[in-house]
């Protein structure tokens, strides 16, 4: 038999010399217990942090193939690093990290039966368990894909994939055996239920709460959440819309800045109706949304266009509470902006030169409106531009700024206060052809304090991301693939550096150690205020990420932009001083 596997393996390596550009590769695992035995029947799924999970493929006779490429088991080309998650009934999972491969790999695993645990789920108001529940066992790092699971469209999940990293079998309604690895790290237990329970999380849970076998949890009693949005009673005339949609999202356990989706709701009408839905006791955000007619409609930033109306409210929900919801729609306020305020704005080249002739326009970010455009100019000669007429004070609007359509800039404006009258200064990014600002940063492995400046006469090639930023995660995982492959060709000659504008630095740490990102050096903006405000992040004028710089040898920024739409090692090798060989 196996030599029947080992010809697949040599056509795979004839498709990977064809295709070469695909990086094709097969991975052949051979699944047997301790004592050598093969285990008849498992599953296995493979989990990346660009792709997710993928649905589990059943292996049997101990054997199973998995192609990067098939037709009915796509892995892709974007991974660096792969997680193959193997379970099996009455077995401990286990997990085989794999960096991408160069080529075709084989592999035994062994699985053990680690620790059995029997699951005990009761109810603090007495409900029964449905015979359909089935909780969700997770290791910590790949919870954050359970959570964006749970999002129902209109009461239905529209992609719903098996999470489990067990093989859970359920005994009775509310009782579950699984088998963990006796050295298992954390588990959390999930449970998405709808008209039941919904996005409720319980741990962590160490081997030390499951010793004696048994894991006990009581589900709380839920909090009701209603949603009413109907036309209004004394409008005149058509309605400026005709579908709304409201969204509701749980608030992240571990950012509270953050929203996890559990719900989209959408009516092809004026109204909108959500009957209670029982969900987990915690801080949760509902928005409704407003559309045309015409889902093509074009919206522009700017203009006001009253089929697009919006509102958000936040509730902390408790047991038991019944909460309605309840949306109203309200017409355009073109007097809300309006006001005593005004400010002198200074917009200033990096080097504090006025930045005479460029275009700027202002916006008023408006609740229920989004931008609305209220003034637009050029820069003129003294490189002040006169804003008046703005409401300020304890509850003012926000405004944004914007330097060339956005190209060179944007600033969050808000007058809050007494003082009536503000001078205010802005500085535009250092651009191509600036010098490079020097900046202190943190490594968040070893604490040390790093200067930029201590890379004169090095290449350095700068990536501001964060680990909530859902566009960063490629260019990241990508920028450390590069950093591991090329860092004997560009050995104390040219640097890559991910710097993170994350608030806590420990989101940095965990977020890249799961991920196996470690190739490349991670530093961490932790001058001044958090995030968007820090030393570095002001210093590069940084607005959004992914933002990219290239800098060379004398401290000049050769380029800046967006990484994705850069090849880093041409543009590296070019300033090294022609092509070099890379690996393959």
């Amino acid at each position: 038999m196996k030599h029947a596997w080992c010809l697949i393996l040599m056509c795979g390596v004839m498709m990977l010399v064809a295709v070469e550009a695909r990086a094709e590769f097969n991975v052949y695992l051979e699944v047997v217990d301790s004592s050598g035995n093969i285990i008849p029947r498992f599953e296995v799924t493979v989990f990346t942090h660009e792709g997710g999970l993928f649905p589990w493929k059943e292996g049997k006779d101990g054997q199973i193939l998995l192609r990067s490429h098939a037709p009915d088991y796509f892995i892709g080309d974007g991974a660096t690093n792969y997680d193959i998650i193997i379970r099996a009934q009455d077995y401990a999972p286990s997990i085989l990290r794999l960096n991408r491969p160069e080529g075709n790999i084989e592999r035994t695993n062994t699985l053990n039966k680690g620790l059995r645990v029997e699951l005990m789920l009761t109810t603090a108001d007495g409900r029964p368990i449905p015979e359909s529940l089935v909780p969700t066992v997770i290791f910590p790092e790949y919870q954050s894909r359970v959570w964006s699971s749970f999002q129902t469209h209109n009461g239905e999940y529209r992609h719903r994939y098996d999470f489990n990293m067990t093989s859970l079998v359920k005994t009775k309604p509310g009782h579950y055996v699984f088998n963990i690895p006796e050295d298992s790290p954390e588990i959390y237990v999930f449970i998405d239920h709808p008209g039941f329970l919904r996005a409720f999380r319980a741990g962590p849970f160490t081997v030390k709460d499951m010793v004696s076998g048994k894991l006990k949890i009581e589900l709380p009693k839920p909090a009701k959440l209603e949603i009413v949005f109907d036309p209004p009673k004394d409008w005149v005339g058509d309605l400026p819309y005709a579908k709304c949609s409201a969204n509701i999202w749980r608030e992240n356990p571990e950012n509270e800045k953050s929203g996890l989706p559990v719900a989209f709701i959408r009516s092809e009408t004026s109204c909108l109706h959500m009957n209670g839905e029982n969900f987990a006791p915690g801080n949760y955000w509902v928005m409704l949304n407003t559309l045309p007619s015409d889902d093509s409609a074009e919206f522009v930033r700017g203009q006001i266009n009253p089929a697009y109306f919006r509102d958000m409210k936040k509730y902390s929900l408790c047991p038991g509470q019944v909460e309605k919801v309840i949306f109203k729609y309200t017409p355009y306020d073109e007097n809300s902006y309006k006001g005593d305020y005004s400010a002198t704005v200074s917009i200033r080249w990096h080097n504090g030169k006025p930045a005479v002739g460029v275009s700027y326009t202002l916006y008023y970010e408006d609740k229920h409106f989004w931008s609305v455009i209220i003034e637009e100019g050029t820069i003129p000669e003294n490189g002040q531009i006169k804003l008046t007429g703005l409401a300020g004070g304890d509850d003012a609007p926000h405004f944004t700024l914007e330097i060339d359509k956005g190209k060179l800039g944007r600033y969050l404006l808000q007058l809050l206060g007494e003082e009536k009258k503000r001078e205010i200064e802005y500085k535009i990014a250092p651009l191509k052809g600036s010098t490079a600002p020097d900046i202190t940063l943190l490594d968040i492995f070893s604490g040390e304090e790093v200067k930029l400046s201590d890379y004169k006469g090095k290449i350095v090639f700068i990536e501001f991301w964060s680990t909530g930023c859902g566009p960063c995660q490629g260019p990241t995982a990508k920028l450390c693939e590069i950093a591991s492959k090329r860092k004997d060709d560009w050995a104390n000659r040219a640097l890559l550096l991910c710097v993170s504008i994350d608030e806590k630095k420990e989101h940095v740490i965990n977020h890249v150690r799961t991920r196996g990102w470690l190739a490349v050096r991670h530093l961490w903006c932790h001058k001044g205020e958090p995030g968007w405000k820090s030393d570095a992040a002001k210093k590069y004028g940084i607005t959004g990420v992914p933002t990219a710089l290239l800098i060379d040898q004398s401290g000049h920024i050769v380029w800046r932009g967006h990484p994705a739409s850069f090849d880093i090692e041409a543009n590296i090798d070019r300033l090294l001083g022609g092509k070099q060989e890379r690996k393959k």
